[in-house]
């Protein structure tokens, strides 16, 4: 008799343990999904937030994030659009990839051009206030010299 309850305390214990072990990874498996789901934002979702980051900071490395992310984008859509022609993907998400990337290629020429322009803008001013200080200078320039030549001529 006792030899039976060692085997079925051992058997209970093993279960037990079994148990607990296929819990933790049911656990651990819902955790990864829910990690790897959100951490990885959609292209489009990573194509318009490189976008808006390039409107507040325009620089080439910002740039060229926003042209990885559209290409990302790119290559989703031609993705979905050859699940679709095979018969198992979505046409219609495809098109609506579509319609909203061609919108974002226009908000970041349109943000380019801008931040474009502001850079040219910028330029244009430091070139004319230095040609303006320069003007100014020359201008003192002549005024000394015309002056200087006014006393000599007028010297006894």
């Amino acid at each position: 008799m006792r030899t039976i309850r060692r085997c079925q305390t051992a058997s209970d214990g093993h279960n037990r343990a079994r148990f607990l072990r296929a819990g933790v990874a049911v656990v651990a498996a819902v955790c990864a999904a829910a990690i790897v789901g959100c951490s990885r934002p959609s292209a489009l979702e990573q194509a318009r937030a490189d976008l808006a980051a390039y409107r507040q900071a325009p620089s080439d490395s910002s740039a060229a994030r926003v042209d990885a992310s559209l290409a990302r984008l790119d290559a989703e859509i031609a993705e979905l659009r050859a699940k679709a022609a095979a018969g198992g993907g979505d046409a219609q998400e495809a098109a609506r990839l579509e319609e909203a990337r061609v919108e974002l290629r226009k908000q970041y020429l349109t943000a380019r051009l801008e931040a474009a322009g502001s850079a040219a803008r910028s330029a244009l001013e430091a070139a004319g206030k230095s040609l303006g200080e320069q003007l100014e200078r020359a201008g003192q320039k002549l005024k000394d010299a015309a002056g200087g030549a006014k006393s000599d001529e007028h010297a006894p």
